[in-house]
């Protein structure tokens, strides 16, 4: 194996998000839209709807940006799921 050069250590050492930062490009209708819509002001409210008991659930930012990623794309649950896993502007949001 190799020893990382300096050119590929930057590649290999970045953290998430600074790759997203570095993939998602700064048009893309995702990054535009985030900075407009303050989430945590709309989530806020709906934490206290959570409860303690069972097993921890995603973030209710997170829950409530992927309905919002799935009504404007026309995604199906199985599209939405493939949408996560695939699309970095998907995940990034």
């Amino acid at each position: 194996m190799q020893k990382p050069t300096e050119k590929t250590s930057k590649m290999l050492f970045k953290t998430e998000q600074e790759l997203f930062d570095a993939l998602v490009p700064p048009d893309n209708a995702f990054r535009k839209l985030n900075p407009i819509i303050d989430f945590e002001k709309l989530t806020n409210p709906l934490r206290d709807l959570y409860s303690d008991l069972g097993p921890t659930g995603i973030d209710v930012a997170k829950g409530f940006k992927a309905l919002l990623v799935q009504f404007w794309e026309d995604y199906s649950d199985r599209q939405m799921e493939q949408a996560v896993q695939e699309n970095l502007a998907v995940r990034w949001f």
